[in-house]
């Protein structure tokens, strides 16, 4: 009976663990993709990145509102998918794009906070 347990516990955790990953809701590029909640992430996805340079790149990130009597913003962060670097967080307003510099390695954003009714887009260059 003893043997059993930490084998059942093993099994337990091989069965749950994929679930325990957290991956992106969205791929990079992405285009007007409506916000409902935050921490709303966005990944590189790795067939769009064998068509770009790997040398030194820029993420961009736009934001919009339909409502023409209201200017959006978003609060983002911006992190490579290895864990190493954390970029932001930034703030970015309607009509005024962000764009950092990133390295040849795959990246992601997430977004911390916004207003109401914010539109996102973010690509890579």
């Amino acid at each position: 009976m003893k043997n059993q347990i930490p084998i059942l516990a093993i099994v337990i955790m091989a069965i749950l663990w994929p679930f325990s990953i957290v991956q992106a809701q969205y791929a990079i590029p992405s285009f007007d993709i409506e916000l409902t909640v935050a921490n709303t992430s966005f990944e590189e996805d790795e067939s769009f990145m064998q068509t770009q340079s790997m040398e030194e790149r820029q993420i961009i990130i736009a934001v919009e509102d339909p409502n023409p009597n209201q200017t959006t913003w978003a609060v983002v962060k911006i992190y490579s998918l290895d864990e190493q670097d954390e970029l932001g967080p930034y703030t970015v307003y309607e009509g005024a794009n962000l764009r950092v510099t990133i390295d040849q390695r795959e990246w992601g954003v997430e977004v911390l906070d916004f207003l109401t009714g914010c539109i996102i887009s973010t690509w890579i260059e």
